[in-house]
């Protein structure tokens, strides 16, 4: 294992991310955790918060 930095390109088709919107929109999402805190995991709302950015708000393309 090297411990030189490496450049990273992103580089993804309009086709993979039409999928991976897709994908986002057609969660199927678990009930409400019982608790108001993260003692049980990721909260629901959270994950729905951050899959929504990465659905409609991300810019793949500003970043490629």
């Amino acid at each position: 294992m090297s411990n030189n930095i490496e450049p990273f390109q992103i580089a993804a088709t309009d086709a993979q991310l039409d999928d991976l919107k897709r994908r986002l929109r057609e969660t199927r999402w678990p009930e409400r955790e019982c608790v108001d805190d993260w003692s049980q995991g990721l909260p629901l709302a959270y994950a729905q918060e951050v899959a929504a950015y990465w659905r409609d708000k991300y810019d793949w393309r500003a970043r490629e």
